[in-house]
């Protein structure tokens, strides 16, 4: 079974979001770019409610 970090990180590749797992860790480090427009959190804050909703129910 795949842990819970690794998980998340395979449902955001799926909808474009390339995101970064600390080695080691269970931990995301969320760096945005300086120039991230608000539908652009918008729509990761909105993916990783769908992703974890979905890990809920399995």
């Amino acid at each position: 079974m795949k842990k819970f970090a690794e998980a998340i990180n395979d449902e955001l590749l799926k909808r474009n979001i390339i995101l970064v797992k600390r080695p080691g860790h269970e931990v995301f480090r969320i760096d945005p770019a300086l120039t991230i427009e608000k539908k652009q959190v918008e729509f990761f804050l909105n993916c990783m409610e769908e992703i974890i909703s979905e890990m809920e129910n399995i």
